[in-house]
């Protein structure tokens, strides 16, 4: 339910608006950060170097418009791992962390899920190093797509659907064994082109 009281709240004691002109820094490398951004209108430069940042050599990337900016800062104690900087006048949403936090204890349905996506946030940023996956930055932590965090909720919800419409014929102690399995990233529930339910293993080398 997006229109559910616990987003509403998360979203009045966490969001901000802020602006920066030409050339301004909105942060630098190895400082703390406290909110998460995305960037509304506008231009920006996420620079790094080997000596401040896990990188072999100097890199600066344009950052388009639409971008989420440091979203880490939300799920985890987070340094930044370079420098933002305007390239013309820009207008961001900054998004408190602090407040997430205190609109997390509501204890609403919605913040119910948004608390399971940051817990599968902070996995994936615990987990994104070489050869698996490339160090986590400002810009991007590997697999963390919505999808990807919240790919259990969608198996939970194919699975008691199957099972309440009779498609999934399990015993209820098999039922929970699979429910389990689901929670603990071990498996999904998929289905196939042919409309049937499958369940799919995670197999970690």
């Amino acid at each position: 339910d997006m229109d559910s009281k616990g987003l509403r709240s998360l979203c009045l004691m966490a969001a901000d608006s802020t602006s920066l002109c030409v050339q301004d820094e909105l942060f630098r490398p190895q400082t703390m950060a406290t909110h998460a951004f995305h960037l509304s209108k506008g231009r920006m430069v996420y620079s790094q170097v080997p000596e401040t940042s896990i990188v072999e050599e100097v890199r600066a990337i344009e950052v388009p418009t639409g971008t989420w900016i440091s979203e880490a800062a939300l799920w985890s104690h987070w340094d930044h791992q370079g420098t933002l900087e305007a390239a013309s006048n820009v207008q961001l949403v900054q998004v408190s962390a602090d407040g997430v936090q205190k609109a997390l204890l509501l204890g609403d349905v919605a913040c119910t899920v948004v608390r399971q996506y940051g817990i599968n946030f902070h996995r994936r940023i615990v987990a994104a190093s070489p050869p698996h996956a490339a160090y986590p930055d400002d810009l991007l932590v590997p697999h963390t797509s919505p999808s990807q965090l919240l790919s259990f909720h969608v198996s939970l919800g194919l699975l008691e659907r199957g099972h309440a419409g009779g498609t999934v014929d399990l015993t209820m102690s098999m039922l929970e064994e699979l429910r389990e399995e689901i929670r603990k990233e071990q498996c999904s529930i998929q289905r196939s082109p042919t409309g049937d339910l499958e369940r799919v293993l995670s197999i970690v080398n």
